[in-house]
């Protein structure tokens, strides 16, 4: 896993990389440690990506935002959490639309986690997240108070998911509608005439 952390804030660069192993290797004692690598290049773990998805599908505001909390306090970054926040969701998306993640370089059991949490959400919706994480990426350099629009952020995120499932349960209740009225009525049958009462 540190190998894949590395890889991973290379980018893909074999010679960043290398460097990267480097740095890490002169401050590591003995094995290098996934967590090494992490405290060494200001790495947010990814699970608390998975923690923060996990508060957005149980639309838990205050737990959400406990996390970002939780983050900074840590040493985080505003601008390396959003940007691992945007791969994150691209991850989710992939694993949404095609069902698995084979083609995806990260550790088996991060594949696992990614086509589980994916199969929870519908393209459209992490279609709708990704903007609103891409939208704070972009602005995030011309802001005066980045943590204040990372916490914006992820509140729209647990709205979206509000919405959405508001958006499936009026869904539910049409097709409600639609099988009731599709069903044949039946026939009413004649009202019996009534005896005129005798004298």
């Amino acid at each position: 896993e540190a190998l894949f952390l590395i890889a991973r804030k290379a980018d893909g660069a074999m010679r960043d990389a290398l460097s990267l192993l480097d740095q890490v290797r002169s401050f590591s004692d003995g094995a290098i440690t996934a967590s090494a690598v992490r405290d060494l290049l200001g790495i947010v773990p990814r699970d608390l990506y998975f923690e923060l998805v996990d508060s957005v599908l149980a639309q838990n505001g205050p737990v959400a935002l406990k996390i970002v909390t939780r983050m900074l306090e840590e040493g985080g970054d505003v601008g390396e959490f959003t940007e691992g926040l945007l791969e994150h969701f691209r991850h989710l998306l992939v694993a949404c639309v095609s069902g698995k993640m084979e083609d995806e370089d990260l550790p088996e059991s991060d594949r696992v986690r990614y086509t589980e949490v994916g199969g929870k959400f519908q393209e459209d919706d992490v279609l709708r997240m990704l903007q609103v994480v891409s939208e704070l990426e972009l602005n995030l350099g011309r802001v005066s108070e980045p943590r204040f629009w990372l916490e914006l952020t992820v509140m729209k995120l647990v709205k979206l998911a509000s919405s959405e499932s508001l958006e499936e349960l009026m869904g539910r209740l049409n097709r409600l509608e639609d099988l009731l009225q599709s069903r044949p009525v039946a026939p009413v049958a004649p009202a019996r005439p009534t005896s005129a009462p005798r004298p």
